[in-house]
């Protein structure tokens, strides 16, 4: 089991609120077609909102994605998935611990989305740290412990 960065519903959807606005997904795609490198440090910034050192992390996440670009058909499929994923029933019915990783400042996936993961699964170990979405690349130790404290 290793936990989880994405929820089982990436975006708003009946009874599940906590989420990205598909238009907000829709402009991804569409931003990806139009100018990737606009979408790229578009995605970047979002990802380093709330982080103690935004401009650095931002800058690190921009230079890994220049140095290893994921092709476009990737990234279409990827943001598809995305769009129309619902695994909400799978992670409620998983016959396995799970666990989940969030940050108080996500701009993709909300904070709040930890209360609509607890109510599918009770038994559910989450930690929530400070930052946002890639708060774990300043800090991998404390994902790592918290890996470790989930395996343990």
């Amino acid at each position: 089991m290793s936990p989880r960065k994405e929820p089982p519903c990436f975006t708003v959807a009946d009874q599940w609120h906590s989420a990205l606005e598909r238009t907000a997904l829709a402009a991804f795609a569409a931003e990806l077609e139009r100018d990737r490198p606009a979408l790229e440090r578009h995605f970047a910034a979002l990802c380093t909102d709330g982080a103690r050192a935004p401009g650095r992390l931002r800058r690190q996440l921009l230079a890994r994605m220049d140095a290893s670009p994921a092709a476009l058909s990737g990234l279409r499929a990827g943001l598809q998935a995305l769009d129309a994923g619902d695994l909400r029933t799978v992670w409620a019915g998983l016959d396995a611990p799970v666990a989940a990783w969030m940050a108080r400042h996500d701009r993709l996936v909300p904070a709040g989305a930890a209360d609509a993961l607890m109510a599918l699964r009770p038994d559910a170990r989450m930690r929530t740290s400070d930052g946002g979405h890639a708060s774990w690349l300043e800090d991998p130790q404390a994902l790592a412990g918290f890996v470790e404290e989930v395996m343990a």
